[in-house]
């Protein structure tokens, strides 16, 4: 899918996903002043809530914020920036300290807030707010904090897990809810990027990538808690044991979508080659009934089968009979006008699709590529060997008719009376004779033998 296609393409899913985390930031705001305190489990951090309820916002009115305001880049970015001032001042020695502050720290024990503005949230911040910002303009850097932001929030689930298992309180669960919620809403805002769109293809590719995934995910989880909870854990190690849990499920994740990626695209490939045919580039059969949708009494079908061709191919051999067809192949689909269609209709059989006003303008047509045909026999051909021809029979699309079996029905009968006259002709349908029509010359053309008109199986790389 082209990298113009719209990255957000259901906003009523999004207004869910930024519903969900305005509910979790009010759940952790009343948790601050209602239930937490000392020994009781970390509550949200104000920057976090804040942080969070804008990303919800911005989910919610995301279509406004498309059209352009300044209230949002203000808002969005003091985030950002206020996160990666968390970030410096944590990793960077001696950076100026504003978060860290002892006229911060006080004024938040003041306010009766159990909670610390973790390296964690900072992260997931700023990934899910970039994220968000670059998601229509480059694509591929917000698919890149968006992996950013799944990272963070596989390990601080895989923490949760850890800490509950040692009773311990330092991760605000309100936090990871938020955080989870907008790496999913960002996940589906993005889903028309080349990784995401295994996820959510109703193919049974995508079922399998979906079934993996949610293994990469609970399989480090569960493991690692079974083990924690079964092992003596040194405290001073609890951070290296969640870092490699999550390592693996990080990769197995990132296995996954490129598998899921590689299925979509044999699953392209095996469409390309169904609906095309590899040896001549023309559409198949299957491929032209899926371009016509819809079909008016003003389309012909012209169906042509290629004379000769069996005995010409045992002569001079299935190469130069396969090069040949393709010759043909270019030759006659260059030969139709624009809005034309040329498809393989299967062995040597053609069928070609034309706009026209009547049969009379379908027999023109069908007399040019007649003699088209006949004029691509190999210059190396002896005045007594076979030549290859085609024979040809039309119809015109009868009022009513959906689709253009009908004509493909009536002009293969009337290739089977181009055949029995003799082959390297024209023969329109409307002259056939029909139900209990007086005839006596024109009976012997309906009980023919039909002639073999297929290639020789192991010759046809189709």
């Amino acid at each position: 899918m082209s990298q113009s296609s719209p990255p957000i393409p259901s906003p009523h899913a999004l207004q869910i996903f930024g519903l969900a985390i305005l509910v979790v930031v009010a759940a952790g705001t009343v948790h601050n002043f209602l239930i937490s305190g000392e020994g009781a489990s970390a509550s949200l951090h104000p920057i976090s809530a804040f942080g969070y309820a804008a990303l919800g916002l911005g989910l919610i009115f995301h279509e406004w914020i498309r059209r352009g305001t300044w209230i949002w880049p203000l808002v969005s970015g003091t985030i950002v920036l206020v996160s990666l001032q968390k970030l410096s001042e944590v990793f960077i020695p001696g950076w100026f300290q504003v978060l860290n502050a002892p006229i911060f720290l006080n004024w938040k024990s003041a306010a009766g807030f159990n909670s610390t503005f973790s390296i964690g949230t900072a992260i997931a911040l700023v990934s899910l707010h970039m994220s968000f910002n670059l998601a229509r303009q480059v694509r591929s850097v917000a698919l890149l904090f968006l992996g950013i932001a799944t990272a963070g929030t596989l390990f601080n689930l895989l923490s949760l897990s850890f800490q509950l298992i040692l009773w311990t309180g330092d991760l605000s669960q309100f936090s990871l809810a938020a955080m989870m919620f907008g790496s999913a809403a960002m996940t589906y805002a993005l889903r028309n990027a080349a990784l995401m769109r295994p996820l959510f293809s109703h193919a049974p590719y995508g079922f399998f990538t979906r079934t993996l995934v949610v293994g990469a995910i609970l399989v480090p989880w569960i493991s690692g808690a079974f083990y924690v909870r079964n092992a003596q854990i040194n405290p001073e190690d609890l951070f290296g044991l969640q870092l490699a849990f999550a390592l693996i499920g990080w990769i197995m994740l990132a296995l996954v979508l490129i598998i899921g990626h590689a299925m979509e695209g044999w699953s392209s490939a095996l469409k390309r080659a169904i609906r095309n045919d590899p040896l001549i580039r023309l559409r198949t059969r299957q491929g032209l009934s899926e371009s016509f949708k819809q079909v008016t009494d003003h389309q012909g079908v012209i169906l042509f089968d290629l004379d000769n061709f069996e005995t010409f191919s045992e002569i001079h051999g299935y190469e130069l009979g396969n090069q040949v067809m393709r010759d043909i192949a270019r030759g006659t689909s260059s030969s139709l006008r624009h809005g034309d269609i040329l498809a393989r209709w299967g062995g040597t059989q053609f069928l070609a699709v034309l706009p026209v006003p009547n049969e009379d303008g379908l027999m023109v047509a069908a007399e040019r590529l007649r003699a088209l045909v006949e004029s691509l026999n190999p210059e190396t051909i002896g005045s007594n060997e076979p030549r290859i021809t085609a024979s040809f029979g039309v119809s015109m699309v009868q009022a009513k008719e959906t689709n253009i079996d009908g004509a493909a029905e009536r002009a293969e009968e009337a290739l089977f009376a181009a055949k029995a006259l003799g082959q390297n002709r024209v023969v329109r349908a409307s002259s056939l004779p029909i139900n209990d029509r007086d005839i006596t010359l024109d009976k012997p053309l309906l009980t023919a033998p039909k002639p073999e008109m297929t290639m020789r199986h192991e010759e046809d790389p189709y």
